[in-house]
């Protein structure tokens, strides 16, 4: 997975370690300030740590 997304030129090499080692362990949210705020990969969406409308998660959309 990792060389598929580092390979898309929308990812850096390290970009694309997070977001798959986010998918392998069934994250449902990456904190980035790299990956574009509300954007989904694949099963994980990222958010900016320190914007506003990422203190606005729903509880209920995040699966365990």
């Amino acid at each position: 997975m990792r060389w598929k997304l580092a390979g898309d030129s929308r990812f850096l090499h390290w970009d694309a370690l997070f977001v798959a080692a986010a998918t392998r362990l069934n994250c449902a949210i990456l904190y980035s300030e790299e990956l574009s705020e509300g954007r989904q990969h694949g099963t994980v969406r990222a958010l900016h740590p320190f914007l506003r409308s990422s203190r606005k998660v729903d509880p209920d959309s995040i699966v365990d």
